[in-house]
């Protein structure tokens, strides 16, 4: 038996600086070439996605892919502008049919609301209309065994879902099983009490779906506050199978569209295999360790 259960993902945007088909297809083959088992592919554009290429390069290399999207101002489920959410709803159906035909059986992100800082509070109708729109994105996915991972992530980024418990309650709202929540440790380390209860909150009602390492100023894993130790404690503890992603920007290799919306200023690696090697080693010391003393 491996020393932990836990398949580690790795991140396209590790390598890819431009998002086109020789760039995905690069961070696809680097990343199986160390080791990761899967790797995470962003649906910014659905529509300009190569989906049945993914599938073939993610086929030959033996590593699974994963999709994450999520909503824009323009296209936007949770949005009172009958037209903005008929467009989120469309784009969300899409990046659905792309997760399918890359082989994927997970779709993880902002699925429920755009990405970018809010001028207001959420309301109860713009969850209402979100997870509506999330059942019905649910009973698509269902038929094609794709599960949904719903991502928590901090108050500049969304003003929808920012905590576990909060992701839990829209789950709730949404009322469909196959939809569950991706706890991410750089926005947990801005928003959450504790990283660690809040994936016990969430592996113990059985709606864990994935758990990202991300450092708090979002580079290299380990030289920032995020405690790694702690994270894959919570994970052993809660006795979590599921994936393990590693995640990773810096100004000096994120495409300008992603350092602009992410705010990443600084060059913090320029060598994605150096930063993937060293944060999966990481990782995979500390779930080791961890699963270990759980297991003793």
């Amino acid at each position: 038996m491996a020393a932990f259960p836990n398949p580690i993902v790795a991140h396209a945007f590790t390598w890819a600086s431009r998002w086109e088909e020789g760039e995905i297809r690069r961070a696809i083959e680097r990343a199986a070439a160390l080791g990761f088992a899967a790797i995470v592919i962003p649906l910014r554009d659905p529509a300009s996605v190569p989906a049945e290429r993914v599938a073939a390069w993610c086929e030959a290399a033996a590593i699974a892919p994963i999709g994450v999207s999520g909503g824009t101002p323009a296209a936007d489920v949770s949005s009172p502008d009958r037209e903005t959410a008929a467009r989120g709803r469309e784009r969300l159906a899409l990046a659905l049919a792309r997760t399918r035909d890359m082989g994927a059986r997970q779709l993880n992100g902002l699925l429920y609301g755009p990405l970018g800082k809010a001028a207001r509070r959420a309301t109860g109708d713009d969850r209402r209309r979100s997870a509506d729109a999330l059942a019905e994105l649910a009973g698509a996915a269902r038929p094609m065994g794709v599960r949904l991972a719903l991502e928590c992530v901090n108050r500049y980024e969304t003003n929808l879902l920012n905590t576990a418990a909060q992701g839990l309650d829209h789950l709730a709202l949404i009322g469909e099983e196959g939809v569950f929540l991706h706890l991410d440790s750089y926005h947990m380390n801005i928003e959450e009490e504790s990283p660690e209860a809040a994936i016990a909150a969430a592996a113990s009602a059985g709606r864990l779906g994935f758990v990202e390492f991300g450092e708090s100023h979002r580079g290299r894993l380990g030289t920032g506050s995020v405690d790694v130790a702690a994270v894959a404690r919570a994970i052993a503890r809660a006795g979590w199978r599921g994936p393990v992603g590693l995640e990773f920007f810096s100004a000096g290799v994120s495409a300008a569209e992603i350092r602009n919306t992410l705010s990443i200023w600084r060059d913090l690696f320029a060598d994605g295999d150096d930063v993937a090697s060293g944060g999966k080693k990481l990782v995979e010391d500390a779930l080791a360790a961890a699963w270990t003393s759980v297991m003793a």
